[in-house]
């Protein structure tokens, strides 16, 4: 644009501050809120088969439905509280004791015996129960789940159609055997 250069691009301050000693960030003793020994299913993970479905939290709390102890360590798990949340089936008292649960692991036993006598949570494990896992893995399997997609393959598109990516959405011409946005394959 033969502009000229009048100042100079260096900082206006010490080097000196652009320096981080990383070892003084890291805790001596790391005391993590989620200590879950056994993760639920990451969302969003549907092309490696780790799907969050009713089927899956089925199985996941089956084994500490009986224990205050057992679920109190189950729900200290991310993904599974995300899940849990957005259900929409659990209330606000519900959701106030899993959060204490989670931050509070000396009293968490407590707290997971009250949770269990929880209107919300009941509604919840009584849904789980009565159900079988056939009707809540098929709920996600009719949400468009990539062993139903297998199952009923699609017909192929006419050659002057495009086609939308099932990982990112973008619309593709028809001749294209990857996607132009995320470059992820066409099946």
């Amino acid at each position: 644009y033969n502009l000229p250069v009048t100042a100079s691009a260096k900082p206006a301050f010490p080097v000196e501050y652009l320096l981080v000693s990383l070892t003084q960030s890291f805790p001596l003793a790391p005391a993590p809120a989620f200590r879950s020994d056994t993760p639920f299913a990451i969302e969003n993970r549907e092309h490696v088969h780790a799907v969050q479905s009713l089927g899956a939290l089925k199985r996941h709390l089956a084994p500490a439905l009986g224990s205050s102890e057992r679920l109190s360590v189950l729900l200290a798990d991310f993904h599974l509280l995300v899940y849990l949340f957005g259900l929409g089936i659990l209330g606000e008292h519900e959701v106030a004791l899993i959060g204490r649960i989670v931050c509070e692991p000396m009293e968490a036993a407590q707290l997971a015996e009250e949770l269990m006598a929880a209107g919300g949570w009941q509604t919840l494990v009584l849904m789980l129960q009565e159900a079988s896992d056939s009707d809540l893995d098929a709920q996600h399997s009719a949400a468009g789940s990539d062993d139903a997609a297998a199952a009923n393959p699609a017909p192929p598109a006419p050659p002057s159609a495009t086609w939308a990516c099932r990982h990112c959405t973008f619309e593709n011409a028809a001749a294209n055997a990857s996607c132009e946005m995320c470059a992820l394959p066409r099946d």
